[in-house]
């Protein structure tokens, strides 16, 4: 089964989560569908579970890290946060916002064109129309 990527997902976050290849690669040839195992596999789910046991395995995890002290997992958490920022990943985020802010607010009739493609026959098809423009 394939899922569509999760919109948020665009520019800084997706190349924070995959690298800045894979993020270009997806982002900018409208591969937009990819599977539970590669999702997993490029790091952008931490674990696949059989459908109908998502509740079971986050109860798990869960009762997991709730069995730890819990002024370790307060100051574990801050350290990988803060080791986050340090290396930009905060300023990533915002800059990907204010990134997708432009692009979902600039408008010109080729945009309009590309989103109405986009919204009814999927980004591939957008992305053919748009190459087929520039022929």
């Amino acid at each position: 089964m394939s899922y569509q990527l999760i919109r948020y997902a665009t520019e800084g976050p997706l190349a924070w989560l995959c690298g800045p290849k894979k993020a270009k690669e997806w982002l900018l040839s409208g591969n937009d569908r990819i599977t539970s195992e590669q999702a997993e596999s490029w790091g952008l789910v931490n674990r696949v579970v059989e459908a109908g046991g998502l509740h079971d395995a986050v109860r798990e995890l869960g009762m997991t890290i709730a069995g730890n002290d819990p002024l370790a997992v307060r100051l574990t958490k801050r350290a990988i946060n803060q080791s986050m920022d340090t290396a930009g990943m905060r300023r990533a985020l915002r800059n990907a916002l204010e990134t997708d802010v432009e692009i979902e607010s600039t408008e010109t009739e080729e945009s309009r064109q590309f989103k109405q493609i986009m919204k009814t026959e999927g980004t591939r098809a957008a992305i053919a129309w748009r190459s087929a423009q520039l022929r």
